[in-house]
């Protein structure tokens, strides 16, 4: 993965927990410990039960994602 696509990446989930801190009246700040970790594991940003992965794409692998998604579930 490029420099530019881990910018881009972290960028947008920056973009997304401001976001989310705004409407929910909590801080919420992303995951940094699952970029360390590898882009396997864990999830961009959790809030409470929630585990939210940011995508910002032109198109999606849906079924990649939701499998991924469901691996951080279990």
């Amino acid at each position: 993965m490029s420099k530019y696509q881990r910018t881009k990446g972290a960028n947008y989930e920056r973009e997304v927990a401001n976001l989310l801190t705004d409407e929910l009246g909590t801080v919420v700040k992303r995951n940094l410990s699952q970029t360390r970790g590898g882009e396997t594991e864990g999830s961009d940003i959790t809030v409470g039960r929630w585990s939210i992965e940011c995508k910002r794409r032109k198109s999606i692998a849906i079924y990649d994602w939701m499998a991924h998604s469901y691996r951080d579930w279990e």
